[in-house]
């Protein structure tokens, strides 16, 4: 009897693991993405010499974090001047508003008052070329040279071949002569380098008060990249619906002084290195967010069998998939607050032992988290009421609200994404960096950020690096993107959430 009731139990633990299994295998195989029926349109002729434009705005060092405000304020004069003279149709039909300046405010108002505007967003300055690098480029950094299929120079890919291209593709409707039924206003931002809050902030400000709401807005961001998804061979753009917060710390400690040949049990550095240590050694914990579980649902389908297995069964394996990802260098940031020391300051001569050592912190904050919530993890992370921490830095933001891949803007961003790259998949994704974006969450439920450039994993590294470079093919491609948005959600608006 008692062989017999361990054998019923056996059984049924195997019937169960069966069970379940097939439960597995067969959500896997029908396990598939959205189908979405796009309508295929004609090959979009780019305007002759938008490369040379490109080119020319580059060689126009629009560096906002420049020390001497006098040359700063002639390069930009010098870069609205160019826009101008570039652009005669853009500046003739459409209002344009300086506001704090240098930002500048544009409006094509449309003939129906019922569709809610939309509002593209770009940014006119740039990161300056780290000192002591200049020679290390292929072609001189502000050069603006069109060599070897690219177009070289800091802002050929942040951000000034996004803000050219779409007045590109203005310019070509206002000469085809184009009327728009929906209000389209772009903004171009000229401090997003250095936090934004003049340009960006400003007219968002101006934006709120005057109370106007748009059917969504679009900044720059994700792109389409090439490899840089592991498991999935075709090129993928990554539409940020999501950016991560920011925040930076600066942590200090004190200690005695003196001769080094006496120190204390814990210097003032010591008492810093261990709150560090402790910080990394305990990263903050690990999740999926809604921008996150949705690029993974999006592109699931499209990886190999082992994979898809998994991803089709998150229900099952979500804590798997997580602590993957967690412990891979190139996925953490998708999952996790990530902790990045970068600037450390003690110490005046190698036999001294110095009074004070401070360390700064920089943190990109999970949608979820707080500024708030973030300083008192650390503070419960580091454990020694010696160490302080307060917040310092240019820029401090919390994490923006997630816009919805169900919504208007998003769908009309994916259809002009596959009209204009019929190879691509298109998903939505969680992005790093701070955009202008976060200061117009006010006017809009729905802020999308993405780039209609592609990548490679070689190109990462350019980002505010050396050989910033973008192909001359893409950025056509990137001209015929914004002529085929404004073309659907302008020109010829389909019915959206307004109405």
């Amino acid at each position: 009897m008692q062989r017999s009731g361990v054998f019923r139990g056996v059984t049924i633990v195997l019937a169960l693991v069966l069970a379940l299994a097939g439960v597995l295998f067969v959500k896997a195989l029908f396990y598939s993405a959205p189908s979405t029926s796009i309508e295929a349109v004609d090959r979009v002729d780019v305007p002759a010499g938008a490369a040379s434009r490109l080119s020319e705005a580059i060689r126009i060092q629009t560096i906002s974090a420049l020390p001497d405000e006098a040359v700063r304020k002639a390069r930009f004069q010098a870069f609205q001047a160019f826009l101008e003279k570039a652009y005669p149709l853009v500046h003739a039909a459409l209002t344009v508003e300086k506001l704090n300046e240098f930002g500048l405010l544009y409006a094509w108002k449309g003939k129906n008052p019922g569709l809610k505007p939309i509002l593209l967003l770009s940014h006119q300055d740039v990161v300056p070329v780290e000192e002591g690098t200049e020679a290390d480029w292929t072609y001189p950094p502000f050069s603006g040279a069109i060599e070897e299929g690219f177009i070289w120079g800091r802002g050929a890919w942040d951000d000034k071949s996004t803000l050219l291209a779409s007045l590109e593709a203005l310019e070509k409707m206002l000469a085809e002569g184009r009327q728009p039924e929906r209000t389209l206003m772009l903004a171009f931002g000229h401090d997003e380098e250095v936090g934004g809050r003049q340009g960006a902030g400003e007219i968002a400000k101006y934006l709120e008060n005057q109370g106007v709401q748009f059917e969504f807005v679009l900044d720059e961001g994700g792109v389409i990249g090439k490899g840089l998804v592991p498991g999935v061979a075709q090129p993928v753009a990554l539409i940020g619906t999501a950016e991560k917060g920011y925040l930076t710390l600066e942590l200090s400690a004190e200690g005695p002084g003196g001769h080094s040949s006496m120190p204390p049990s814990i210097t003032a550095i010591g008492r810093l290195a261990r709150a560090i240590d402790r910080l990394q050694s305990k990263p903050f914990p690990a999740r999926l967010t809604e921008p996150v579980r949705g690029m993974l649902d999006s592109l699931g389908p499209h990886m190999p069998w082992q994979k898809r297995l998994v991803l089709a069964n998150l229900w099952l394996f979500e804590p798997l998939v997580v602590s993957q990802m967690a412990a891979g260098h190139s996925t953490q940031a998708h999952v996790r607050t990530t902790t990045a020391p970068t600037i450390l300051d003690a110490g005046v001569k190698e036999n001294v032992l110095p009074q004070s050592a401070s360390a700064t912190i920089n943190f990109r904050l999970l949608p979820g988290e707080t500024r708030e919530s973030a300083i008192e993890t650390v503070k419960r992370t580091i454990r020694d009421e010696r160490v302080a921490v307060r917040e310092t830095g240019q820029i401090g933001a919390e994490p923006s609200a997630v816009s919805s891949g169900e919504s208007y803007g998003f769908k009309a961003l994916l259809t002009a994404i596959r009209q204009t790259n019929g190879d691509v998949l298109v998903s939505p994704a969680l992005l790093f960096g701070a955009t202008d974006s976060r200061y117009y969450a006010g006017v809009t439920e729905s802020i999308f950020r993405y780039t209609p450039i592609r990548i490679g994993k070689g190109d990462v590294k350019r980002i505010h690096g050396t050989n910033e470079r973008i192909a001359v093919p893409d950025y056509e491609n990137a001209i015929r993107f914004y002529y085929q948005l404004l073309l659907n959600t302008v020109i010829n608006p389909k019915p959206s959430a307004d109405g």
